[in-house]
């Protein structure tokens, strides 16, 4: 008979794989496109200055801001301001607010021109991978202005309340005093303030997934993005 212990990990480990199966099933719902696109918050990301745009080798600089270029999505600008800040603080693949250091996969996608404006340099090394390369964009900032751009809508995501619901509560109760001990990525990842905080999270999404619910109108990243 398995003692406590051993009970609530077989627990958290049903628990997780029937989390993973919810969030396949999730993503398998697939989308279907709106016959009208839907206008939905902004977009804020960098454009070239007006006078930048003017030179002959204008597209070279489009072409960059095409594959470093990055967009930030917000409800309204406010909000997209503040992913925009954080996000620049955060994560360390942007070389500064707009523009990300390019990996070899996508450094490659560029033309030779393009290719110039870049700067090699070593990220990082593995035994397997030896030295991993990333690249600096070499384009004077004042090239560039911050620029909102309106947002659509052109497809919506099924999705199945009740899936919603359900990842919802099973988030919950791996957060919860029952499971929080035994659940590994918990352990791993959480304090206990994380914990408690998460907890409500799950528990409000739980009840705006099962009460507020309109296959008509609901869009997965405005339920994602409300304030808790």
């Amino acid at each position: 008979m398995l003692d406590k212990i051993d009970k609530r990990k077989h627990e958290v480990r049903k628990l997780r794989k029937e989390l993973r199966d919810l969030y396949t099933a999730s993503f398998n719902l697939g989308y279907i496109k709106l016959e009208k696109p839907i206008r939905h918050g902004w977009f804020k990301h960098l454009a070239l200055r007006d006078d930048i745009a003017r030179r002959k080798d204008a597209s070279v600089f489009r072409e960059i801001l095409e594959v470093s270029g990055i967009d930030i999505w917000g409800l309204d600008k406010k909000y997209a301001d503040k992913i925009w800040d954080k996000q620049s603080r955060k994560d360390n693949t942007i070389q500064f607010p707009g523009i990300r250091k390019l990996n070899q996969k996508n450094y490659n996608k560029l033309s030779e021109k393009a290719q110039k404006w870049y700067e090699g340099f070593d990220w990082y090394w593995t035994p397997a991978e030896g030295n991993v390369k990333r690249y600096y964009c070499r384009v004077p900032r004042y090239f560039f202005k911050i620029t909102y751009t309106r947002a659509f809508i052109t497809r919506k995501q099924i999705v199945d309340p009740k899936i919603d619901k359900r990842i919802a509560e099973i988030k919950g109760l791996l957060l919860s005093d029952r499971y929080y001990n035994y659940d590994q990525t918990n352990r791993r990842y959480r304090t206990k303030y994380m914990n408690d905080m998460y907890n409500r999270i799950a528990r409000k999404r739980a009840k705006v997934a099962l009460n507020n619910y309109d296959e008509n109108t609901f869009d997965r990243r405005i339920y994602e993005s409300i304030p808790w």
